[in-house]
């Protein structure tokens, strides 16, 4: 299994880098939760509800290529 949570996106750059594989341009697109105290498994409302924005930023981003 992958904890995206773990993932350090400067570490990938850095493989990336060593690996003369460095991408032109990096983006990164997420969400922020409103609150962390409380450990759950679902996803909270107003993050649920960003989820399709974040998609279509991404797909945006696609959609620009390089």
């Amino acid at each position: 299994d992958v904890d995206m949570h773990l993932a350090v996106p400067a570490r990938a750059l850095g493989v990336a880098k060593a690996l003369g594989a460095l991408p032109r341009e990096t983006f990164l697109v997420g969400c922020e939760p409103a609150a962390v105290d409380d450990l759950v498994w679902e996803l909270t409302e107003p993050v649920r509800a960003a989820v399709p924005v974040a998609a279509r930023q991404v797909q945006a981003l696609m959609e620009c290529g390089p």
